[in-house]
């Protein structure tokens, strides 16, 4: 768990960059590394011996990252979407 916190500055720069608004990032962050601890206890983490152990970390958690980022970004509440009974009566503003 030490590991994968003492990378929280690397997931907020990467969850920043994924275009995750500023009011959503902390979360965004906590989920991350709450999926990765899940990950780690349920044996899913296993890097390859050859590959220095921090790359290996940061390729993993990139995974992580980039799923949660594309997962929160195309929520409807995210983008504003508002559902309507009859959506071709709507006009564009």
């Amino acid at each position: 768990m030490e590991r994968i916190l003492a990378e929280r500055r690397w997931i907020a720069a990467r969850v920043t960059a994924g275009g995750v608004p500023r009011r959503d990032r902390e979360d965004v962050v906590q989920a991350v590394i709450v999926a990765a601890w899940m990950a780690v206890e349920a044996g899913r983490y296993r890097p390859d011996p050859s590959v220095a152990p921090r790359r290996a970390l940061l390729g993993w958690l990139f995974g992580i990252v980039w799923r949660k980022v594309g997962h929160h970004v195309n929520r409807a509440w995210v983008r504003r979407e508002i559902p309507m009974a009859d959506p071709w009566s709507a006009r564009p503003s």
